[in-house]
């Protein structure tokens, strides 16, 4: 997968579009490996860092150890909420 390609799309915009667009990534821990996991979670987290239209949902196991990397990796203002 190349990394910059959800970057890229997002530079590659005329314009802001005019609502929110909601990504949806479904069953996270079921994504290759631990590093292919923190590297998709630190495209995603870039990418809604850049474009504030943009709102990123990730679903994943009840696995504490995945709850708590993917709340290191986020940037301040984000959070991981447990929906069980």
């Amino acid at each position: 997968m190349k990394d910059t390609l959800i970057l890229d799309f997002i530079h590659s915009l005329p314009r802001h579009p005019d609502r929110t667009l909601v990504l949806v990534i479904d069953a996270l821990d079921g994504y290759g490996n631990p590093q292919s996991r923190r590297n998709i979670l630190k495209v995603l987290t870039d990418a809604a860092t850049q474009a504030p239209w943009l709102k990123v949902i990730i679903t994943s196991s009840t696995d504490p150890r995945s709850i708590s990397n993917a709340s290191l990796m986020l940037p301040p203002g984000r959070r991981v909420y447990d929906m069980t």
